[in-house]
């Protein structure tokens, strides 16, 4: 597990996580009390990550301000290059 990890040295892009097992590696991004209007925002930030990391799988985790149930989306198409599973709030 690696974190602050720079994607591309001609780019600032950090992700918060970069998770490997074998040969797999996975990026997750974190997100705080993000509303959720602002998820797509999040999304196309996970998509860009994967597309300058060539990795084909993410994850967006958005954490609820307070305890509770929370919900999993798989986001794929739209020019999407792999999978991301988003985990947010159920309350969304």
């Amino acid at each position: 597990i690696e974190t602050d990890v720079k994607l591309n040295s001609d780019k600032p892009d950090r992700v918060d996580l970069v998770i490997a097992r074998g040969d797999q590696k996975v990026i997750v991004e974190i997100k705080r009390n993000l509303a959720a209007p602002d998820y797509v925002i999040a999304v196309e930030q996970v998509k860009n990550y994967l597309s300058v990391s060539g990795l084909g799988e993410g994850v967006l985790l958005i954490l609820p301000g307070v305890p509770g149930k929370m919900k999993r989306l798989d986001v794929t198409g739209n020019g999407i290059p792999g999978r991301i599973i988003m985990l947010a709030p159920g309350n969304h």
